[in-house]
């Protein structure tokens, strides 16, 4: 079998495995503590506010209260992704914060497949680690409570996570060979 689709596998594998863990953790999660999605928090944080502001028609407006004036802002991604599930939902409430929580776990289970890759990609470099050393990392990242528990609030920190060990991984295969087609290729 060729190495990159044992690779290919491999990371698919772990992240469905990740995801299937942060799911059901969720649907867990939700099912405890029905009275925390009766109302939606988005007002308690920035990243709400936007999201609401651009969800009404006032556009990306200032991060600290409702209807404000456009503004700029580090990370304008989260909150337009947020305000296309409100359109879809039709709502900012409780419902639509549970969609939102739910999809978190796509970047989370994203994220514990590029650990796996760097483990996978350190681990190989170390004769004197067993071969399955990346795949038990993938195992117990797949379960870290940190990355489970951040996933019931609505912020930014699973984007950000993703978003760093991707560059990690990338930084690493750079290192390696300091070339543009090894900053972005999978081997």
């Amino acid at each position: 079998m060729n190495p990159r689709d044992v690779l290919r596998k491999g990371f698919l594998s772990i992240f469905l495995l990740a995801l299937g863990v942060r799911l059901l953790f969720l649907v867990t999660f939700m099912g405890a503590y029905p009275a925390h999605w009766r109302g939606a928090d988005f007002w308690w944080w920035e990243i709400g506010n936007i999201a609401i502001n651009v969800f009404e028609g006032h556009g990306f407006s200032s991060p600290f209260f409702r209807g404000s004036v456009p503004t700029a802002w580090e990370c304008p991604l989260v909150p337009y992704l947020w305000a296309a599930v409100m359109r879809l939902m039709g709502a900012a409430n409780g419902r639509t914060e549970q969609v939102l929580v739910l999809l978190q776990s796509v970047p989370s289970a994203l994220s514990v497949a590029f650990y796996w890759l760097i483990a996978r990609y350190l681990t190989r470099r170390m004769a004197s680690l067993p071969l399955l050393t990346d795949a038990v990392a993938g195992l117990v990242l797949c379960f870290w409570p940190e990355s489970l528990l951040r996933l019931t609030y609505l912020y930014y920190f699973v984007w950000q996570e993703l978003g760093i060990v991707v560059l990690v991984y990338f930084g690493l295969r750079w290192c390696d060979r300091p070339t543009l087609s090894t900053g972005g290729r999978w081997e």
